[in-house]
């Protein structure tokens, strides 16, 4: 053993103990991540349990569908009555420009 000799045994043990210390720090932190990945997980479920269901959903796309034919429904009248009365009232002014005359 001159200097920087090491038998080859301790050289060898050395090895598998770094090679230990290493694995066990991998491990340590592998166990870690799959931890965080685990209560990313569960909060996943718990916001996907706030979701709103699509058979929930229905009977209020439903109802909105309703109130828009409503809104729609009006809309035609109103335009309907706009024109009538435009017509009635273009009819009664010429009707009293030459009664008038």
């Amino acid at each position: 053993m001159t200097g920087d000799t090491v038998p080859l045994k301790e050289f060898i043990e050395r090895i598998f103990d770094e090679r230990e210390r290493a694995l066990d720090i991998t491990a340590g932190a592998l166990k870690d991540k799959l931890k965080e990945m685990n209560e990313f997980r569960l909060q996943l479920e718990r916001e996907r349990a706030l979701y709103i269901q699509t058979k929930d959903l229905t009977p209020i796309q439903d109802r909105i569908r309703k109130l828009e034919d409503r809104g729609s429904n009006m809309d035609g009248r109103f335009w309907a009555l706009g024109g009538t009365l435009t017509i009635l009232t273009t009819i009664l002014a010429i009707a009293l420009r030459y009664w008038l005359r």
